[in-house]
């Protein structure tokens, strides 16, 4: 798990890494703590929706929220 977390944060912090990202975490994950993600979401400037009543999976846990999160973030990308 260590190995994952650390792979996609050199990902999303490479300076060639164009693709404006969100990020949705849901507070009460138990597997991958809360600590440290908004420091990382703002030195790697991606956005962070924080699901205070989502775990680990966010989708599973507040999905018509995530789906209008999702639903937002294509409907702005196709006018561009």
């Amino acid at each position: 798990m260590q190995t994952y977390v650390e792979d996609m944060r050199m990902i999303l912090m490479d300076d060639n890494w164009k693709v404006k990202t969100t990020i949705c975490w849901g507070q009460r994950d138990r597997w991958l703590g809360f600590d440290g993600v908004e420091d990382f979401c703002k030195k790697s400037k991606l956005r962070l929706v924080e699901l205070p009543m989502a775990g680990h999976h966010v989708q599973e846990d507040c999905g018509e929220e995530l789906g209008q999160l999702i639903s937002g973030v294509v409907s702005k990308r196709s006018r561009i």
